[in-house]
């Protein structure tokens, strides 16, 4: 019987959410390669190198980022991007979200209130996120940066149907996961691209701020699919 069920879990993931709070409200302001970032609360923290995620995106395309939480990656998204699309489930988090791009003059950024792909319309070059690990559900959606029952599973079905041709899923995830991932996205019709171990940050800050979070032990990486064009048609 594994240790971790639903029943054991559940009571932990609250002890740690209120924990987080806490941490949130005593920790810092953190300052992303230079870059001071306004968190509000109920807010995840970014406490990893999240913008890696940006690397994957090709540039001058419309982009579509799932669960932006401070806005941190949709910062880093929006300098290289023609447009993009910005979601989360929690209000609080679009509200911060477009905090950190006013301040930043960034204005090729739509913000929405959207449980994933609820309330996407249109069709996206590239579809990125940096989706909740733990499987459990809550539902107040200001829990669902740490934890989620249907996350990887809809990003991966939806981006088949939202992304373009050649266009790409690019999110990040236990690497312990990878044939599984496969699996579901090769199911979904998406073309597994590559699996990039995720950089450490070397700041002596960075690593305390994580070691607050009890962000470690993780060993995550960055995935890369991509949607293949479809054949053509035959004429007779």
């Amino acid at each position: 019987m594994p240790l971790l069920t639903d029943s054991t879990l559940r009571p932990l993931m609250k002890l740690y959410y209120r924990y987080a709070g806490l941490v949130t409200r005593v920790a810092p302001t953190p300052r992303v390669q230079g870059m001071k970032l306004e968190i509000l609360p109920s807010v995840c923290r970014p406490v990893g190198n999240w913008d890696e995620l940006a690397d994957y995106v090709p540039a001058g395309k419309n982009v579509l980022e799932l669960g932006s939480g401070s806005g941190h990656l949709t910062i880093f998204l929006a300098q290289k991007s023609e447009h993009v699309t910005a979601t989360d489930i929690n209000p609080i988090a679009v509200e911060n979200t477009r905090k950190n791009l006013d301040e930043r003059r960034l204005t090729n950024v739509t913000t929405l209130v959207s449980d994933a792909f609820q309330a996407v319309a249109g069709r996206f070059d590239a579809i990125a996120a940096n989706p909740p690990w733990m499987t459990l559900h809550f539902d107040d959606p200001r829990l669902a940066w740490a934890t989620s029952s249907s996350f990887v599973p809809t990003i991966v079905r939806e981006a088949a149907r939202l992304l373009v041709d050649n266009g790409v899923l690019v999110f990040s995830y236990p690497s312990e996961h990878k044939h599984e991932l496969i699996e579901v996205a090769e199911h979904h019709g998406l073309r597994f691209v590559s699996a990039n171990p995720r950089r450490r940050r070397q700041s002596v800050g960075s690593r305390l701020l994580e070691l607050a979070y009890l962000n470690i032990g993780f060993d995550t990486s960055i995935f890369v699919f991509r949607k293949p064009a479809a054949a053509p048609t035959a004429i007779d």
